[in-house]
């Protein structure tokens, strides 16, 4: 099991390795490992920027969005969050997924610190969540909820349902008219043939961008009253996180 002692030593390590590149401004809030989303099975070239841009002009969802699911994690406070974190970096899955360890910013949009796990289609997903259900059992604690969404949030605010799984439910389907808009978009959208695909999230060491992520969570700790990152600073209050600008966006 991963220790608190183990969360302060690594956070100790990676923002006293990359502190004087935190700089406000500049700070994402999104923690990637796996492959890229560029790297899913049947994947438009435009990845998931191209579905929200279906999304945002015609307020409908992609059919390829139809078959995404992600397995959710959602650690209860800051130190849960980073070792989350760890997990995702040393976690062997079995077509790498892509995975990322995110705080809620958004406004509307209940929950706080939030882990993702990308599958493609619903059998993977259940595979995956009880693999991740016994890691993070046996690396975290039992009481962290695991479970199982369709898609995006936005979509399923902007279609109730469309995100649930639930037993013996059946999913919402892809109305068949949706296609003409999604034509439409393609057909106005140019692809960078000069765009060198990313093909993985992972690294050999944590990051300067790690470590901004990391900073930026301990000061969304603080905003959201979650005194365990005192335990990470030292006793160090922290600027809440509303302070400072984040770059990046939600794909959940």
């Amino acid at each position: 099991m991963i220790t608190d002692a183990e969360v302060k030593q690594l956070t100790d390590d990676v923002l006293n390795k990359h502190v004087q590149n935190i700089k406000p401004g500049e700070i994402p809030t999104e923690s990637f490992r796996g492959v890229t989303m560029y790297m899913w099975e049947n994947q438009h070239p435009g990845a998931c920027n191209r579905h929200m841009i279906v999304f945002n002009n015609y307020n409908v969802i992609p059919e390829y969005c139809f078959n995404c699911f992600k397995v959710t994690i959602k650690p209860r406070n800051v130190i849960e969050h980073i070792k989350l974190m760890m997990v995702f970096d040393r976690i062997e899955l079995p077509h790498d997924n892509t995975r990322k360890c995110i705080v809620e910013c958004r406004e509307n949009i209940p929950g706080t610190y939030l882990g993702l796990v990308y599958c493609v289609g619903i059998e993977e997903a259940e595979a995956v969540s009880e693999l991740i259900k016994k890691v993070v059992t046996d690396e975290i604690s039992g009481e962290i909820p695991v479970g199982i969404k369709r898609g995006c949030t936005p979509f399923d605010i902007a279609y109730p349902g469309y995100a649930r799984v639930e037993q013996g439910k059946t999913f919402m389907d892809y109305p068949d008219e949706w296609r003409e808009y999604e034509e439409s978009i393609d057909s106005q959208l140019s692809i960078n043939e000069d765009f060198v695909v990313p093909q993985t999230h992972n690294v050999e060491d944590y990051t300067e961008r790690d470590a901004q992520v990391i900073a930026a969570w301990l000061m969304y700790a603080a905003r959201i009253g979650d005194r365990t990152y005192l335990d990470l600073t030292g006793g160090v209050v922290l600027p809440p996180l509303h302070t400072i600008d984040t770059t990046g966006t939600i794909i959940d």
